[in-house]
């Protein structure tokens, strides 16, 4: 266990602890989640220029309005640079304020027992538990694992910080746990 865990942070004693993770939020790793959830809106964007563009180039083209497909290009350069930017923007603004709040980085431990997961903030020992049937969306990227709820709230922590159990086992737990989710889980890239 790390030295500047909060000592006071303790295992729920509801139910038996299955899995335990101790998760700090850095840069890279809300970055990573940042990414993995505005892919979806990029390739959307994409498959609308490319089906949507050729057809008005072929128009313009033929009436000759060479610096209309040049300010169509442009504009949607700058819209697709727009919104890939997103993700930086993101985890400037929640890192500024995680600095301002707890002083640095936030730590989290994830404790998920047979019928909720709680999570402890380790700087403040505030503790919120929620039931598996909360989570609408279990997503795994190359280095982390993250549980959306429908209140725009998620639980995220990487593959490689669990204290108790392991990756293999704890896919398949949360697959059973969370049905609603659980489409979306084994969909996503690993």
């Amino acid at each position: 266990m790390s030295e500047d865990r909060a000592e006071n942070i303790q295992e729920p004693e509801e139910e038996q602890v299955l899995f335990h993770t101790h998760t700090v939020y850095t840069r890279e790793t809300l970055l990573e989640m940042q990414k993995s959830a505005i892919k979806t809106v990029v390739i959307l964007i994409a498959v609308l220029f490319a089906l949507a563009v050729p057809s008005a180039v072929a128009t313009i083209l033929e009436k000759n309005h060479y610096e209309l497909v040049c300010f169509m290009v442009l504009i949607y350069g700058l819209c697709l640079a727009r919104v890939v930017s997103i993700p930086y923007r993101v985890v400037k603004r929640q890192s500024r304020q995680y600095r301002s709040l707890y002083g640095g980085e936030v730590k989290v431990e994830l404790y998920f027992g047979a019928e909720t997961v709680t999570n402890v903030n380790v700087q403040t020992g505030g503790k919120l538990s929620v039931s598996y049937d909360k989570f609408v969306k279990i997503q795994k990227t190359k280095n982390l694992y993250v549980l959306y709820m429908k209140e725009k709230m998620v639980f995220l922590f990487r593959k490689d910080d669990f204290i108790t159990g392991d990756a293999g086992s704890f896919e398949r737990f949360i697959a059973d746990r969370c049905p609603t989710a659980k489409r979306n889980f084994l969909r996503s890239k690993k």
